[in-house]
């Protein structure tokens, strides 16, 4: 493996296995062969060229090196490997040995979340029931993960609800996820548009005029990535992100892969793009992160909308016909991001348990702000252990 579309082709291929170990694992039917299958796939990375850090080293369609730190996709690899061949028990010990205080952490969270079904379940994913890694486009989640989220999303009495502010769909969260049965609602721009798993997608009304200047936009960004010399662009970080009134678009990694001088020609180009829609009498803000440009339209200087995740689940709970108040919900999240859900959930009248992976204090104290309950946890890791586990009773 030479090619950064030979990296992405190779965690594809992962996820379709992943998919069908997942699917028979939890009829009863796991195979050796699958668990060879993500033993070449690991040995494939281990052998692709690396830097003296143990970076990969890969080139582009230009042959221009690209760094690509790997940590997640290993690491992951690695669990899925363990947990089909050595068995749960040994698994478990596994993750205590990697993560300081699992067992203590595990134990107090089984105890919050109680062994009674809950009748809603929304959850973030990145950072919350999935580990982080530093690109959007190899975040597949691992086979154990999907197995502790499907048997956890089971017991829940209405739908349980994966909730993330990435797009839904074209290297979106359907195509990362691996939980092989439609038990979870998939809803990708901050709630805004939603699907099972092998359903329709299914979006929020947004005005004609945002559809139109998002439309324009992102065939402009495409016909720019499309040339050699910024395809690269679609392969590093966030990458190339449509989202329901929303575009991102990386310009930038968190190792610098991309030599200064190219990514400041990447964003004037950008920013011309930019302009010429504005030209067409569309409005467009840019909002730089430090390694993306945020694009969204705008009417009179401001944002189209304020629409966050509590918007999302709104539109969720009236879209699906949930019933919300006086019931059981539990929230998970990891950022100041997925606080409107938890407030949402409480101003709807629900009886809110909420669980963030988090060690800011600041974000803690705005948890326990809402009203709901609260426990914290250190790892996405013993988040899914704990959900897991009061599945089972």
């Amino acid at each position: 493996m030479e090619k950064v579309a030979e990296f992405y082709q190779l965690m594809d291929e992962s996820a379709t296995i992943r998919r069908i170990m997942a699917d028979y694992y939890l009829l009863r039917m796991a195979s050796p062969t699958q668990i060879e299958f993500l033993k070449r796939i690991a040995v494939t990375l281990d052998n692709a060229p690396r830097d003296q850090q143990g970076v990969l080293r890969l080139k582009d369609e230009q042959d221009r090196v690209v760094l690509i730190k790997d940590e997640y996709e290993t690491s992951e690899l690695q669990k899925d490997i363990r947990f089909f061949e050595h068995g749960e028990a040994l698994f478990l010990n596994y993750l205590s040995e990697i993560h300081p205080g699992f067992g203590e952490e595990l134990q107090q969270l089984c105890t919050f979340i109680g062994s009674e079904p809950y009748d809603l379940f929304f959850t973030d994913r990145d950072g919350t029931v999935n580990n982080y890694c530093g690109r959007y486009r190899s975040s597949i989640q691992p086979a154990y993960n999907a197995v502790y989220l499907s048997r956890f999303g089971k017991t829940v009495r209405q739908t349980p609800v994966i909730l993330t502010s990435a797009p839904l769909m074209e290297d979106g969260i359907r195509e990362l996820c691996v939980i092989p049965e439609p038990i979870y609602v998939l809803a990708g721009s901050k709630g805004g548009e939603y699907s099972t798993f092998d359903g329709p997608r299914v979006s929020r009304p947004v005005p004609d005029w945002v559809e139109k200047a998002m439309d324009s936009l992102n065939a402009r960004i495409e016909q720019l990535l499309q040339q050699p010399a910024n395809h690269v662009f679609t392969q590093i970080g966030s990458g190339f992100q449509k989202k329901l009134g929303e575009t991102t678009v990386a310009y930038q990694d968190v190792f610098g892969s991309i030599p200064e001088q190219d990514s400041r020609r990447f964003v004037d180009e950008l920013h011309r793009v930019v302009a010429d829609v504005d030209g067409e009498g569309h409005h467009i803000r840019v909002e730089d992160t430090g390694k993306d440009l945020e694009l969204m339209p705008t009417r009179g200087g401001g944002t189209v909308s304020h629409f966050t995740k509590g918007d999302g689940l709104r539109f969720l709970v009236n879209e699906l016909e949930l019933q919300v108040a006086g019931k059981r919900i539990l929230i998970c999240g990891d950022t100041e991001a997925d606080l409107p859900m938890v407030e949402a959930a409480v101003a709807l009248g629900a009886d809110v348990s909420a669980v963030f992976v988090t060690s800011d204090k600041d974000l803690r104290g705005r948890v326990y702000e809402t009203g709901a309950r609260c426990e914290f946890v250190s790892t996405p890791d013993v988040l899914v252990a704990g959900l897991d586990r009061s599945a089972s009773g």
